[in-house]
């Protein structure tokens, strides 16, 4: 049961929320991610990059508990949540902790409701007071789909789902928010309005997110940190301004 508080950090703090350590994961005998260190804090938007095969999805599956139904473990190293080992739990058990994922393809119940997708991703929340003020908090940080709650998911646009996905992942109030290709299948013009919500998370200052994204120019535009994976390892962990100022860095990560 998930009773956290939303929460605002004051200016000039930073918690660290999660920590990488020395990770290293893959399938069989074949590693996708080696050896890979880098922290998350509280209020940052953390961007993942890297090109084709890097190992940025074994990466998001061994953060968000789902590396094991596609087949893969974890072999070395560790991930602390709040200081707490979470290496090897399942989706579930994270979700229970605060974590949560935004799958790539945004993955709605099409045929219900958006009112009825919102419902279902505070399904953990027991709590009905704290229900309501995670689904009133929602609904302020994503006012487009207010108006929308009595229309099919499957009926809204592009933008809108992707709103939708995120905002039903925040009605568990997660301590830490992991989203996945958030500007697949968006038309350019809905890109920056995607985008610009993300970015809000950061400015409300109440929780972590990681955004794994092949728009690279795009997410560093919102991202205060990255970690860039290349072949496996990270090739770069760091300030995200740095990198994307950096145009020789950039190209050496992605060729």
């Amino acid at each position: 049961m998930i009773q956290r508080c939303w929460t605002h950090i004051s200016e000039g703090s930073v918690t660290m929320l999660l920590k990488v350590n020395s990770l290293s994961a893959g399938y069989g005998h074949t590693e996708a991610v080696k050896d890979v260190t880098f922290n998350i804090d509280v209020g940052h938007i953390t961007a993942l990059i890297g090109p084709n095969g890097a190992g940025k999805s074994t990466l998001l599956k061994a953060l968000s508990g789902t590396l094991e139904s596609y087949g893969g473990t974890i072999t070395r190293g560790d991930i602390l949540l709040d200081e707490e080992p979470i290496a090897g739990l399942r989706a579930d058990q994270l979700v229970a902790k605060g974590l949560t994922l935004v799958p790539d393809g945004r993955r709605l119940f099409t045929h219900m409701t958006v009112q009825e997708n919102l419902e279902m991703g505070g399904f953990t929340v027991r709590d009905k007071e704290l229900f309501g003020i995670n689904f009133n908090r929602v609904l302020t940080l994503f006012p487009e789909i207010a108006p929308l709650r009595p229309r099919k998911a499957g009926s809204l646009s592009g933008g809108e789902q992707q709103m939708l996905a995120i905002g039903r992942a925040l009605m568990i109030n997660p301590k830490l928010l992991l989203i996945d290709e958030p500007s697949l299948g968006l038309a350019p013009r809905l890109l920056d309005n995607v985008f610009e919500k993300i970015a809000n998370l950061r400015n409300e200052q109440i929780i972590g997110v990681v955004v794994v994204e092949q728009n690279v120019h795009e997410v560093l535009k919102i991202a205060d940190s990255v970690v860039a994976l290349k072949l496996g390892e990270a090739a770069y962990v760091g300030n995200a301004a740095d990198l994307r100022n950096d145009d020789a860095k950039l190209k050496e990560v992605f060729l």
